[in-house]
């Protein structure tokens, strides 16, 4: 007879069940804390939208406690970039920015309140996504006054790095007007950032790569400043490049030979694109004593005159083609058959009709037809241009890795190079170690007193590999090209026996005689 399980006494049910409820409840609280996304049904791939908001745009409102923005569906609590209030920009800025969420809303509180008598924008960046995580392709900008009526003016610029060039995404944008009101923007991923209804009057404005994203300029974070002014209904671009700080001055590190009469020297900071280098006196001396320096570049105008001196070289070249004599008409075919004699009666000769016109030197390819029309085949180069045929031509500076020296696509951004360029007054000699010294260099921060020594030698080139041996039998002596015996000719059969007669007693030569 099999055992009746025990029932476990009254109290100890009443444990066992609460602590199963009480399980229950944990884990639907658990469940509750989670948000996730809902499962079946269409997958959805809309981004959230912005279908109202509190206050309505451009509303004059005289106090403001919270900005709401409502959306068309359930929004996420997780942003990208961090925390909700990184998602959200007060301009002017204020206290510290609070921001709530709800099912379909997010509210904007700050500390202190909205202050009476300011135009703000409350912007809403493109991190907020909703339960499918869509997010937001646009920012959305929310303007409204606690007081004076907005005026229309529109300030916006493009933030790059003064380095390399590239546009600087994510960067924080200050305004501070002639009120000392400090309005807030954001670079999108392009570099451009826009401030609308700022109140007219001068503006000091500066960028900075916000790394730690605290919203506050720090002394190591890479930062720009300029000043600007907007007129009513006024619409302003500016440019505006970012540097790393730097305190120090650009120290001279290396020095190296481009060619014979060209020295490339290297610092170990990028140098102020602005900075005249040809008012610089440089030196370069040897065992033998100093010798001149001509002219002093920096990478960018380096590069320019290279170019220009190729150009100008390629015109030479097409003048000096153009000044050659034409090549002489071919000569007549030879027939060797003789035209047959004219029997017609020849005409009568006026003498007042001039001869023709030789017109085979015209009909010629590239005939001169007017010397004088063509550029310098009178006079011939202009001196700028003889000195240029006279010197060697100027060997390019390659680019450095990860640098892009010289003009960008936007014609008025120069980008710094780390290189002076030295065109000497006569060539180095080979094999010989000489010392430069440069003073008075600027970095690209604007610090001057730059500058140092350094050594360099001038190698000679190596000489030139002997030629390979000739295996084609090309230009070897007649003797060796003579055709080899052919071997493959039988030879005459010289072991042949001569058979005699058998009705006679003498051979066959016998009988021949």
């Amino acid at each position: 007879m099999a055992a009746r399980p025990r029932t476990p006494p009254e109290g100890v049910r009443t444990a066992v069940y609460a602590c199963a409820g009480a399980a229950v409840v944990l884990l639907g609280a658990a469940g509750c804390a989670r948000q996730e996304a809902p499962t079946g049904g269409p997958q959805d791939t809309r981004p959230p939208v912005v279908v109202s908001t509190e206050p309505a745009p451009f509303a004059t409102v005289g106090e403001v406690d919270a900005v709401r923005f409502h959306f068309d569906e359930r929004i996420s609590e997780r942003v990208s970039g961090g925390a909700l209030e990184t998602a959200v920009t007060v301009s002017p800025r204020g206290g510290e920015v609070r921001v709530g969420h709800g099912r379909r809303t997010l509210t904007v509180e700050m500390e202190g309140g909205f202050v009476p008598g300011v135009v703000y924008r409350v912007t809403l960046h493109a991190a907020v996504a909703d339960l499918f995580s869509n997010r937001m392709t646009d920012p959305f900008e929310l303007v409204f006054s606690t007081g004076p009526e907005p005026v229309a003016t529109t300030l916006a610029g493009e933030v790059w790095d003064r380095v390399s060039g590239s546009a600087v995404t994510d960067a924080v944008v200050l305004a501070v007007d002639t009120e000392g009101l400090v309005h807030e923007a954001r670079t999108d991923d392009r570099g451009i950032f826009a401030f609308r209804y700022v109140a007219p009057g001068a503006l000091t404005v500066s960028a900075f790569e916000d790394r730690n994203r605290d919203a506050v300029l720090d002394s190591a974070e890479t930062q720009g400043t300029m000043t600007t002014s907007l007129a009513v209904g006024d619409t302003a671009l500016i440019d505006l490049s970012v540097l790393a700080p730097d305190t120090s001055a650009a120290a001279l590190s290396d020095a190296d030979v481009l060619d014979s009469v060209t020295v490339v020297v290297a610092f170990d900071d990028f140098l102020d694109p602005d900075f005249d280098a040809s008012a610089l006196t440089p030196t370069v001396s040897g065992p033998s004593g100093t010798t001149g320096v001509v002219e002093v570049y920096q990478e960018a105008a380096y590069a320019a005159w290279v170019d220009m001196v190729s150009d100008s070289l390629a015109r030479l070249d097409s003048i000096d083609a153009a000044n050659r004599p034409p090549p002489p008409p071919p000569a007549p075919a030879d027939t060797t058959q003789a035209p047959p004699p004219d029997t017609t009666v020849a005409a009568p000769t006026d003498s007042a009709v001039a001869p023709p016109t030789d017109t085979a030197a015209a009909d010629l390819p590239g005939a001169l037809t007017d010397a004088a029309a063509l550029p310098g085949a009178a006079t011939g180069p202009a001196p700028e241009q003889e000195a240029l045929i006279q010197r060697p031509r100027p060997t390019p500076l390659q680019t450095l890795p990860g640098e892009r020296p010289g003009p960008m696509a936007d014609s008025s951004r120069v980008l710094p190079g780390r290189r002076l360029v030295l065109i000497l007054a006569e060539p180095l000699a080979y094999d010989v170690e000489y010392e430069v010294e440069v003073g008075g260099v600027v970095n690209i921060n604007g610090l001057a007193g730059g500058g140092g020594s350094a050594t360099f030698l001038h190698e000679a080139p190596p000489p030139p590999e002997p030629a390979a041996a000739d295996t084609t039998g090309v230009g070897l002596p007649i003797d060796t090209l003579a055709v080899p015996t052919d071997t493959l000719v039988t030879p005459p059969d010289t072991g042949r026996v001569e058979t005699r007669d058998p009705t006679t007693s003498s051979s066959p030569r016998d009988a021949r005689r």
